[in-house]
C-alpha cells in the first residue's frame, strides 16, 4: 500500500509539473487543491528535497525537480504497466 501511495504522489507531481498551477492540476485530476498541496508536501518530505518554488502568483520546478520529474514519469509508467499486466493475468 505504501508503494501505491508513493506512486499516486508521483503522478500528482507529474500533473502539477505539467500544469504549473495547483488549481488547474487539481481540476484535471478531479481532486481538491488542498489534497494536492498536502500530497506534494508529503512527497517533498519523503524525498527530502523541495520540488517546487512557490510564490503567491506562480509555481516553478526546482532544478532537482526537473531531474526527478523524468524519473517519476518513468517509474509511474513502469508501475502502472506492471499493475495492469498483473491484473490481466488474474482475470484470465
Amino acid at each position: 500500500m505504501l508503494e501505491h501511495k508513493r506512486m499516486e504522489r508521483l503522478m500528482l507531481f507529474v500533473e502539477l509539473a505539467q500544469q504549473l498551477n495547483y488549481t488547474r492540476a487539481a481540476q484535471a485530476l478531479g481532486i481538491s487543491k488542498g489534497y494536492l498541496s498536502e500530497q506534494i508536501k508529503t512527497l517533498e518530505n519523503e524525498l527530502q528535497c523541495p520540488l517546487l518554488l512557490r510564490t503567491t502568483r506562480s509555481v516553478r520546478l526546482t532544478p532537482k525537480a526537473s531531474v526527478r520529474l523524468n524519473r517519476a514519469w518513468r517509474s509511474a509508467i513502469r508501475y502502472f504497466s506492471l499493475s495492469a499486466a498483473w491484473a490481466s493475468s488474474i482475470l484470465r
